[in-house]
């Protein structure tokens, strides 16, 4: 027990005289040892005093960082857009998370994004109610600076007037609706910038419009189809003829011929089966080089490609993204129906870098969604926004006044993304006019790449 004892002492010894950086001594020299106790006894206080000490400075430093978010609203619970819905809120989230040392370094506590949902379980659409709810409550948080979102273009509609007149930067890589940025809209849709209580738009886009779907797939079909003549066919949606209106006007400009036009009609069955095969004698008596179908409805579109089959013209089919719908919708022709195009603005996320593609794979393990490149990029220009305003000393004030402080630095933005090189127009348009083309292969769409840019087409027009 003794031994014991003595080796515990000298064991305190040792650990003394290594806390005062001295070799360890006779402990019998009870002189020398009282004098390193006391010396000891008069570094630990000193030592847990600078320890609690840094620990408030740290606690300080936290409470002085300024703490932002972005703020998103999707119909995450909607059956038909509820996956689409995830990619984009996880892309949003893979950029936040990728910014937050950056915004640390720079005084700002960026937090989660605040994820709200404006979808209906009961249907494949969204609440406007609900959106316009969303809109108000980023709109009154005292942390949220800018709004990453709606994921449809009519929810666009419900919330960008109210986020213009808080100043609040708006910018999506999913709404192509031309009418959000035209500046015959803007006193409806940003009374503020309209107003010039603002000297910029509040609301930007990533993704270009529905306008260049047209155009971009007349161009392949002459590029790359070598087609010198087609049809032209719509429905009585404004879409489908917005869409068959600017594919016209660009195809006269570059000299591919118009042959023949008609127009689909929708309603009962019976409606749709007897409009899809009188518009098909139409085609296959023509035997153009191609056919251009302005369309909306996807039974409508599946009648009409299998009406055009029967009748004998194998040529190929182009139309928008309604012919290549979203998870959730079932794919609307047979395995053996080939040389159908269709095309979506903006780029493809599978088209997209291959660094974000890596990254989002490994954060969340799951398939990649169309816009989900888009929408990582819309929230990288947003976060760089705010993280510049924060740089300048501008980020500072009423929460108006932040908010306002951020939009030039969206406005004037050239960002290298995972979709390329993000400008924009003075409307708030992506100059970056990319349509994605697939076709239709083995029961599923296969991404072929971009349609050819077109020149002299507006977003708006």
């Amino acid at each position: 027990m003794r031994f014991v004892k003595d080796a515990f002492r000298d064991r305190l010894w040792r650990l003394i005289d290594g806390a005062l950086g001295r070799h360890y001594t006779d402990p019998t020299m009870s002189g020398k040892r009282a004098k390193r106790l006391l010396c000891l006894c008069g570094i630990l206080p000193l030592v847990v005093s600078t320890s609690v000490w840094a620990g408030r400075v740290n606690d300080v430093r936290a409470a002085t960082l300024l703490p932002v978010r972005l703020c998103t609203s999707l119909p995450l619970s909607s059956p038909g857009f509820g996956q689409g819905a995830r990619g984009i809120e996880n892309s949003v989230a893979l950029a936040t998370e990728e910014w937050r040392s950056r915004f640390r370094a720079a005084h700002l506590d960026l937090l989660p994004p605040l994820t709200m949902d404006d979808g209906t379980p009961a249907n494949r659409n969204f609440d406007p109610g609900q959106e316009k709810l969303n809109a108000k409550r980023c709109v009154r948080g005292n942390d949220t600076l800018a709004y990453v979102s709606p994921m449809l273009s009519a929810a666009a509609l419900v919330s960008e007037p109210i986020l213009n007149q808080a100043a609040m930067l708006q910018i999506n890589g999913i709404t192509t609706n031309a009418y959000l940025t035209n500046p015959l809209g803007r006193k409806s849709l940003e009374p503020a910038t309209f107003a010039h209580r603002l000297a910029y738009p509040t609301f930007y886009r990533v993704v270009t419009t529905d306008v260049l779907v047209g155009p971009s797939e007349v161009a392949y079909m002459q590029r790359k189809q070598h087609a010198q003549t087609y049809v032209l066919i719509t429905d009585p949606t404004g879409y489908g003829t917005g869409v068959g209106t600017t594919a016209r006007a660009y195809a006269d400009r570059i000299g591919l011929r118009l042959i023949g036009a008609a127009q689909l009609n929708y309603g009962p069955p019976s409606t749709i089966a007897s409009s899809a095969n009188a518009v098909a004698d139409v085609v296959a008596a023509k035997q153009p080089g191609a056919v251009l179908c302005g369309c909306s409805f996807t039974d409508l579109i599946a009648a009409f490609v299998h009406a055009l089959r029967r009748k004998g013209y194998a040529g190929p089919l182009f139309g928008p993204d309604s012919l290549a719908p979203q998870p959730g919708y079932n794919y609307p022709f047979t395995e053996s129906d080939a040389n159908i195009y269709s095309g979506a603005p903006g780029l493809y996320s599978r088209g997209a870098a291959s660094a974000f593609r890596s990254a989002y794979r490994r954060r969340f393990h799951v398939p990649l969604q169309y816009y989900d490149a888009l929408s990582y990029d819309a929230a990288d220009i947003a976060l760089n926004a705010i993280y510049q305003a924060s740089l300048a000393g501008t980020l500072r004030g009423t929460r108006f006044q932040r908010r306002q402080a951020i939009l030039p630095y969206a406005a004037h933005v050239r960002w290298h993304g995972a979709t390329g090189i993000t400008t924009f127009d003075r409307n708030g348009d992506t100059r970056h006019l990319t349509v994605s083309l697939f076709k239709a292969h083995q029961g599923s769409w296969l991404f072929i790449g971009r349609a050819p840019e077109v020149a002299g087409v507006s977003p708006t027009d």
